[in-house]
């Protein structure tokens, strides 16, 4: 039998069989489209994504190794998501989490440095706080299409 031959076995498999799962809406609030891909820690993803960030902590999307979803400007879609196996540990990305998906003190910190860097934050499909997405009611900074940032109210 040669070595690159594959032999698979009859019926389905179930993927992430056994994790937990959300389903959020999430909306790009931003001028440009936002893709992510299929292992992109999802509480991390771009700062114009608006969706429930928490409930998005130590998860994925619930999607087919190496794939992606593409949010167009001004898109709401409803996407699935997965929690992350293995060592449940997250490292990169966005800089928000560098640590355990389990450590209490690893998430706090994460989302204190998730509303510090204007992440937009939202909870049952509405901006916190002030109406600009922040529970502290910060600004958002906002790039625009020259690379510099404004204020946006």
């Amino acid at each position: 039998m040669a070595d690159d031959v594959y032999i698979f076995g009859d019926g389905e498999i179930e993927l992430n069989a056994g994790q937990r799962r959300e389903t959020l809406t999430v909306r790009n609030t931003g001028d440009r489209a936002v893709q992510v891909g299929s292992h992109f820690h999802f509480f991390e993803v771009n700062r114009a994504l608006g969706f429930d960030r928490e409930k998005a902590f130590g998860m994925r999307l619930d999607i087919p190794s190496g794939t992606a979803v593409r949010f167009e400007a001004g898109d709401t879609k409803e996407v699935g998501l997965v929690e992350y196996g293995g060592g449940m540990r997250i490292v990169g990305f966005g800089g928000l989490l560098n640590g355990s998906i389990r450590s209490g003190s690893a998430r706090e910190e994460a989302v204190a440095r998730m509303h510090a860097q204007g992440y937009l934050d939202e909870h049952d499909g509405r901006p916190d706080g002030s109406g600009n997405g922040h529970r502290d009611g910060s600004k958002r900074r906002e790039r625009t299409h020259a690379g510099s940032s404004r204020s946006k109210k």
